[in-house]
């Protein structure tokens, strides 16, 4: 059974530890290993007519908030986790749960931090819907749960499991 990413890197860097390969040498080894996780991720989160997904994203959430300004959208999205912040010292009163429930229901910030994170600009964590993706392919799952579920790209990758 092929290693899974995570697995794969902890090795490598096992053999940094042994001094057989240099930090250097690692990062460029865990950087080829992350591109084909991201490749994967890229092919199934792609919409038609993009060529980046981070453009793709952008022009997702563009279309959803109906908003052609891809440099405003990416403003959005950068100033998000500030914005998440203030929107939350502003209507929340954590001792009420309905407020809370009411926030992430009603956030805009909430969506574009969601978003950005999925571009994988600043990030590489949702890769981690590859490795379960590939993790429920070496073992034969047939159905998944993804509690949050965020914005739903975790659904996007699996709904392709078949089609693998």
């Amino acid at each position: 059974m092929e290693k899974l990413l995570p697995e794969q890197l902890q090795h490598l860097w096992q053999s940094v530890v042994a001094q057989e390969f240099t930090t250097d040498e690692f990062s460029g080894m865990q950087e080829r290993l992350t591109d084909e996780y991201r490749a994967t991720r890229k092919q199934d989160l792609l919409l038609s007519g993009h060529q980046d997904l981070q453009g793709s994203l952008l022009g997702e959430i563009g279309r959803y908030e109906g908003c052609a300004d891809v440099v405003e959208l990416q403003r959005r999205c950068q100033n998000a986790v500030a914005n998440v912040r203030q929107e939350w010292q502003e209507y929340v009163n954590s001792e009420d749960p309905h407020s809370v429930e009411q926030f992430y229901e009603a956030s805009q910030a909430m969506l574009y931090g969601l978003m950005w994170w999925h571009t994988l600009s600043e990030d590489a964590s949702p890769l981690a819907y590859v490795t379960a993706l590939r993790f429920a392919q070496q073992w034969g799952c047939r159905h998944y749960l993804d509690f949050g579920s965020g914005v739903g790209s975790g659904a996007i990758l699996f709904a392709a499991i078949d089609s693998r």
